[in-house]
């Protein structure tokens, strides 16, 4: 009996993570095999305007969660920041309103249950080095500093962008978001000593953006797809 109320707090802590900043039909999505893989959501921003992000494999894949140890995802999931990424967008208020009010064992249960998922994902067409050329003087100038050149980033300065999720992911309007826009916590979660990523909207036009998106996810082994000036107009 202990076993099963244990197991039920766990799939209920999954599911809150799942519905929190999204509509039921959304909802329904998360929850099935294949959203454990990625998927997109839609966030309402002000008035009639709504802004696309991805949600991230979850599963043991290269291009989802494969580089995060248990511990990096009970430590995200707690307090909203580990060595491996530090939260943003709309899991700013699944962290604040959902897992960081979970007990320790409760959450690191839900971690132990996202590192047993397998490994799963849709192959992408790459996204080719005549594409990805653009986009490293870009990188050089405006990311360098904070995520290095192996783009691992550093204690002191940005989370690593090598083997991330968020630049790998299928649908890449998560990675165009924080570049548009930047990134920043909830108020009560702290980054650590990392800098705050800027907004890059009012610097870099749609095509740089693409450019260097297209340089992050075929760099440091990436396998993702491209990305185009187009998709970069309509996260504006």
């Amino acid at each position: 009996m202990a076993r099963s109320r244990s197991l039920y707090r766990v799939l209920a802590a999954l599911i809150a993570i799942g519905i929190s900043g999204v509509d039921e039909s959304q909802t329904l999505l998360l929850r099935s095999r294949r959203a454990r893989q990625g998927g997109s959501i839609r966030e309402h921003v002000d008035g009639e305007k709504s802004r696309s992000w991805s949600a991230v494999n979850l599963t043991s894949s290269s291009a989802g969660l494969k580089s995060w140890s248990l511990d990096d995802l009970a430590k995200y999931l707690r307090t909203g920041f580990s060595p491996r990424a530090g939260t943003f967008g709309p899991m700013n208020k699944v962290i604040a309103n959902s897992t960081s009010k979970l007990t320790a064992g409760d959450v690191r249960a839900v971690a132990t249950y996202i590192k047993s998922l397998p490994q799963g994902g849709e192959a992408a067409t790459p996204v080719t080095p005549e594409l990805m050329a653009p986009g490293e003087a870009i990188y050089r100038d405006r990311c360098q500093k904070c995520h290095g050149a192996s783009g691992r980033g550093g204690i002191f300065t940005g989370p690593p962008l090598a083997g991330s999720a968020i630049v790998q992911a299928e649908d890449p309007s998560s990675l165009i978001n924080v570049i548009l826009y930047g990134a920043g916590p909830s108020k009560g979660i702290s980054l650590g000593a990392w800098e705050t990523m800027r907004p890059y909207a009012d610097v870099l036009g749609d095509s740089e953006i693409a450019a260097v998106a297209n340089y992050l996810r075929g760099n440091w082994g990436h396998h993702a797809s491209r990305v185009d000036a187009d998709l970069v107009g309509k996260g504006r």
